[in-house]
């Protein structure tokens, strides 16, 4: 049976305190639901722990040293949820602080890569112009440099932009800056509700970029759409153009690489079934072609 003795002044301490623990614990609890901030969901639950600690130490007051009250128990476990807390707290500050500095380590190969490798890549290209017409590898050397340069702009662009960008924005840019460059007019529907992790939208960006480029290059494309949907439980991406087009009878091994199919079709290949997903062409001469992804 409850046993309430002692100083009033002590039991009096003891239930003031109860009820500070018990206001900070509800306050606690509300700003946990409110901000989403893990410390405050360790404080609330140890915060009331304590209340009801200083409420059985005021109902059966530890008059005996020697004796193990449920109060003592009660306190210990908040002191538990307490270190718990703030263990958590330093591990998720150490897992922000190695995330900032992968990011400016990004950011500065970034610049690196810009200030550099682009100005050269970039130097070829210009000088490739005064090879002689007659030269038969003159038009090779200058669509290399153009695929290197795009090759370059697109490494920079993955690893000066990191953090939680949606796939749908992603696509939108990589798509966008090669449009601006070729001068093709794109058209975009997008759902920004379909969600990829970061390994899958960059696989998602470079499939885009390849079967934009291929469109351009190859099929003399001038207006190109992407489409990116769910539907049925399947998420579904999609980049058509009004280009020249092809018979892919034609390249009858790129899936089966057995034969010397396009290395582009092999590439983008093997990125959606890494998705894991599924990638299909539709194409014929003079119809456009049509890049299909499911994941």
């Amino acid at each position: 049976s409850p046993l309430i003795s002692g100083h009033p002044a002590l039991l009096a301490a003891q239930a003031l305190a109860a009820a500070a623990f018990v206001t900070a614990s509800i306050a606690f609890a509300r700003q946990a639901a409110r901000r989403d901030d893990e410390l405050l969901r360790w404080l609330a639950p140890a915060f009331a722990l304590a209340a009801f600690a200083r409420v059985h130490y005021v109902l059966f007051p530890s008059l005996y040293t020697d004796w193990l009250y449920t109060g003592d128990l009660l306190r210990t476990g908040s002191y538990l949820l307490l270190l718990i807390g703030a263990l958590r707290e330093l591990q998720l500050y150490w897992v922000a602080q190695t995330g900032a500095a992968v990011r400016e380590d990004r950011r500065r190969l970034a610049r690196e890569l810009h200030d550099g490798l682009l100005q050269e890549l970039a130097y070829i290209r210009i000088e490739s112009n005064r090879i002689p017409a007659t030269t038969s590898t003159k038009q090779q050397i200058a669509d290399a440099a153009d695929r290197a340069l795009d090759e370059a702009r697109a490494a920079v662009n993955a690893l000066g932009h990191v953090g939680d960008e949606s796939l749908g924005f992603v696509l939108h840019r990589a798509a966008r800056d090669l449009a601006e460059r070729y001068g093709v007019d794109l058209e975009v529907d997008l759902d920004d509700a379909v969600q990829a992790d970061q390994d899958q939208r960059h696989a998602l960006m470079r499939i885009t970029r390849e079967a934009v480029l291929n469109g351009v290059r190859h099929g003399g494309a001038d207006h190109v759409r992407i489409r990116l949907e769910r539907a049925a439980g399947v998420r579904r991406l999609s980049i058509s153009d009004n280009g020249s087009g092809f018979d892919p009878s034609t390249i009858p091994d790129w899936s089966t690489r057995t034969g010397p199919g396009g290395y582009g079709l092999v590439s983008m290949d093997d990125r959606a079934r890494g998705l894991p997903g599924e990638l299909r062409i539709a194409s014929a001469p003079g119809e456009g072609c049509v890049v299909t992804v499911e994941w």
